[in-house]
């Protein structure tokens, strides 16, 4: 629809049906992993795949930059259309059921229908599934969840600043290098390598410290772990955010070489997706049997910052400059610094005091 769009009306009306329907992948990403692994694996797992989820709307701008300049944009709309169909198509036939009361279900009703035993059910055909049940599960359960756990609510807010963020990042880079300076749309989207360069750097920090250091600590405690166990990686990451930002924003002037500039994106990109991840892991270990609902909420928050952000980031930073623009943006990460500190030693605490916020290992 989109591609095929001559007003701005179908355009956005598109772009709602994109959104809509696009969301589910990330939205259930959660729960999959958490019924495919267990607490040492779930961390690695979660790393390659949020590497993905990092890297996609990365390399996006430079495949489009190009794409722009050599064809127009609607090649931009068709390029994923082709991409999302093929892999939808290799998902269909290849990716098993996952969620274990809809696999235990799936083979009473195959023993159901050899045995020709109408009483061989599972406990998911007992429950039914009415309207009611869908809507409670589904549309309530997450903001019940959100509204009412801390843990929750906090470290959302904190993840969908930290996405808003790179989409801040794919507003600013073009002006920094573009309209600064005066590089190609193609060359300029090729500065987000840096960004990239950080993530797989972040995705290996990750995978090290849940095989050296996480995977140590639940085999030492007899498979058993808190939470909290996640979080000095989150610390870490909000830290390197600011830093990157400050050098991102006071090496923009062009008198300044470009690789200075660009190497800030490994500092911003390294942070971005560690403390992405961690908080990915956190959230699903404090509520692992309601994974879904908490990341369908936790998912909802996060793409409406950055659905919002970019509305707001090109005159920010057409008004304020790259470097104070960048720095704004800079001190905001700085301020959220604390969050993960405050969750490290008082977390345990505020999960012994809610219903909803349990683990296992």
């Amino acid at each position: 629809m989109t591609a095929l769009g001559q007003n701005l009306a179908t355009i956005l009306i598109g772009r709602f049906f994109a959104g809509l329907f696009g969301v589910a992948p990330i939205a259930v990403l959660g729960g999959i992993i958490t019924d495919c692994w267990n607490a040492v694996y779930r961390g690695v797992a979660l790393a390659f795949c949020i590497c993905l989820v990092f890297a996609g709307p990365t390399f996006g701008p430079i495949v489009g930059g190009f794409i722009v300049e050599n064809t127009s944009w609607r090649w931009t709309m068709w390029v994923v259309v082709i991409a999302g169909l093929a892999l939808g198509f290799v998902a269909v036939f290849t990716y098993p059921e996952s969620y274990p009361p809809k696999v235990l279900q799936i083979r009473a009703r195959s023993i159901r229908r050899k045995m020709n035993n109408p009483t061989i059910v599972s406990p998911l055909d007992l429950e039914g599934l009415s309207l009611e049940k869908v809507f409670q599960l589904y549309l309530v359960r997450p903001w019940i969840l959100f509204f009412t756990e801390p843990i929750l609510v906090s470290l959302t807010f904190y993840q969908a600043f930290i996405y808003g963020l790179m989409y801040i990042c794919y507003q600013s880079y073009p002006i920094a290098f573009m309209e600064v300076r005066g590089w190609s749309q193609g060359f300029a989207s090729l500065a987000l390598i840096g960004i990239i360069v950080g993530v797989v750097m972040g995705t290996a920090t990750v995978v090290i410290y849940n095989q050296l250091y996480f995977k140590r600590k639940v085999q030492a405690n007899d498979g058993k772990f808190e939470p909290e166990a996640r979080l000095p990686l989150m610390i870490f990451g909000g830290c390197l955010v600011p830093a990157g930002l400050f050098w991102y924003a006071w090496t923009s002037d062009p008198s300044i070489p470009w690789p200075s500039e660009v190497c800030a994106g490994i500092l911003v990109g390294w942070g971005m997706y560690t403390i992405f991840i961690q908080c990915f892991s956190y959230i699903i270990d404090c509520y692992t049997d309601m994974a879904n609902s908490a990341m369908a909420a936790n998912g909802a928050v996060r793409s409406v910052f950055g659905a919002v952000f970019p509305l707001f980031a090109n005159y920010m930073y057409h008004n304020l400059g790259v470097d104070w623009a960048s720095s704004l943006v800079g001190f905001l990460a700085l301020v959220m610094v604390p969050l993960p500190i405050i969750f490290y030693y008082y977390g345990a605490r505020i999960r012994a005091r809610s219903e909803k916020a349990r683990f296992r290992s």
